[in-house]
């Protein structure tokens, strides 16, 4: 069975064996993840132009372009996670990188360490990625649910009058019964029956003190 590809880690570096390196030991660490590598620029632009990154491994310096320059052309999507490598303890350079929101700067010759920081650097960013993604979709369906329960419940304000059936509910807003009967008393508070009943008891409320109706016409007419 094929795995499913959940993000891309993309690197960028003009010594073709260092990136083959580091792309082929985080192949073993994110077996999850398409990590591929590029030593000519302008073909690493015009993939992540295409593709994007979740994390992108970036040298400083270059033939042809450098790693800032690259960036200034790029509209990466602002969860795109920037490391930068470079050969060159630079403070100018190093504050350039933070100032493209650059989060790591790590020098080369990539050391063991190195490597360990950087694969956990890569571990943290993913769960942070994961735990926002699963907070946004919870988000998603806690609003989704709101809107189908008051869509419930205005349906059951208009057709109050008539015969109305959990599972003509549940068919109207697209659920089975059996959860909108669960989610309906935990978020409104009481059953679709008892708020049905409240919801006429109002109407009849209403009737006997702005209309000269009798009581068994009135209950007739809720």
């Amino acid at each position: 069975m094929e795995e499913m590809i959940v993000g891309r880690i993309v690197i960028v570096d003009d010594e073709t064996y260092q990136a083959e390196l580091m792309r082929d030991i985080l192949k073993m660490y994110f077996s999850e993840h398409e990590v591929v590598s590029y030593s000519e620029v302008h073909i690493a632009i015009r993939n992540l132009y295409d593709k994007g990154a979740d994390i992108l491994i970036l040298d400083i310096r270059m033939p042809g372009m450098n790693g800032f320059e690259l960036l200034s052309r790029l509209s990466l999507d602002k969860n795109t996670k920037i490391i930068i490598i470079s050969a060159y303890n630079d403070f100018e350079y190093a504050r350039s990188a933070l100032r493209k929101g650059v989060c790591e700067y790590l020098l080369k010759p990539l050391s063991k360490k190195d490597m360990d920081s950087l694969v956990l650097l890569i571990k943290k960013h993913i769960e942070t990625q994961h735990m926002t993604e699963t907070k946004s979709q919870e988000n998603n369906r806690d609003i989704e649910l709101e809107e189908s329960l008051e869509k419930c419940c205005a349906y059951i304000r208009e057709h109050y009058v008539e015969d109305i059936t959990l599972s003509m509910l549940s068919d109207f807003i697209h659920m089975s019964p059996a959860y909108l009967s669960h989610v309906f008393k935990s978020n409104v508070g009481i059953g679709y029956k008892q708020y049905l009943t409240k919801i006429r008891m109002k109407k009849a409320c209403e009737m006997l003190k702005n209309t000269n109706k009798k009581v068994y016409e009135i209950a007739a007419l809720v």
